[in-house]
């Protein structure tokens, strides 16, 4: 079975649309400063959200890239708040 020239030319530009389609991102801003920007293929994160580590509280501020729901790329670090507050552990 043949497959003319404007079947494969169609079928060539739909696959063209449906590539693009997914290297569109979609952009998410959250209340804490946190910019996501997420495509089916990719997605690009600016965190700088709040955050607790080892009971002390701070900011996570950096960036981290994902491809196909991998990490390639993460910089992201705990700056800690200059108040000395400390959270108990929860008995």
């Amino acid at each position: 079975m043949k497959i003319d020239e404007t079947t494969r030319k169609k079928a060539l530009l739909l696959l063209l649309v449906i590539i693009i389609a997914m290297l569109i991102p979609r952009v998410t801003y959250a209340e804490d400063g946190t910019v996501m920007y997420e495509a089916m293929l990719y997605s690009y994160t600016e965190l700088n959200t709040l955050w607790t580590q080892d009971h002390h509280i701070g900011r996570l501020i950096g960036t981290e890239i994902r491809i196909l729901g991998n990490t390639v790329y993460s910089d992201v670090e705990f700056f800690p708040s200059n108040t000395d507050q400390v959270l108990s552990p929860a008995e």
